[in-house]
């Protein structure tokens, strides 16, 4: 097995350690109306350690959606419906769903995750291809010399899951 440890600095890495500009930002919108937008440098306005997610209300969001490159891709946590470039999408899962409205209604408040509301579901995943040259050290074990990015993909998982007749149910879309 290489290891590397993320803190050691390889001869060949770059100084300039800048991700990359995202392809899609997020905006929510939350249930009172406010709204929330991702900075353009993704940061957190309450820990700039974190990403700008950490920031959003997520017991709170109503729709939060994803826009870039002329593309908005929505999910919309009241009653299940994906928008994909302004066109409705109604996944077969949307129909074991109470929309939240009524369902607030019927038990005299708004529910949690585990009484059918609908939770966000969103994250990136980030795949790295990378040029590594390695030689084997003394202990006879590899050892990474040098280490290049050579190529960076973001796929953005953009969704919702809740629970059902006590199980898991989720819809998820993959943009790329």
């Amino acid at each position: 097995m290489i290891s590397l440890n993320p803190s050691e600095r390889l001869p060949e890495q770059s100084e300039n350690t800048a991700r990359p500009p995202l392809k899609y930002y997020f905006h929510v919108q939350y249930y009172d109306d406010t709204h929330f937008d991702q900075n353009v440098e993704d940061v957190s306005l309450r820990d700039p350690k974190r990403s700008a997610m950490y920031d959003v209300r997520l017991g709170d969001v109503y729709r939060f959606w994803l826009e870039g490159c002329g593309h908005k891709f929505l999910v919309d946590l009241s009653d299940g419906h994906f928008e994909i470039d302004d066109e409705v999408y109604w996944p077969e899962e949307a129909k074991l769903i109470t929309p939240i409205i009524p369902l607030a209604e019927k038990i005299g408040h708004v529910p949690s995750f585990e009484e059918g509301r609908l939770q966000l579901f969103y994250f990136r995943k980030h795949e790295h291809d990378a040029q590594v040259s390695t030689r084997v050290n003394a202990q006879r074990q590899p050892e990474i010399i040098a280490m290049k990015e050579i190529a960076h993909r973001i796929t953005y998982l953009l969704g919702w899951q809740t629970m059902v007749g006590g199980k898991k149910v989720e819809k998820i879309v993959e943009i790329k």
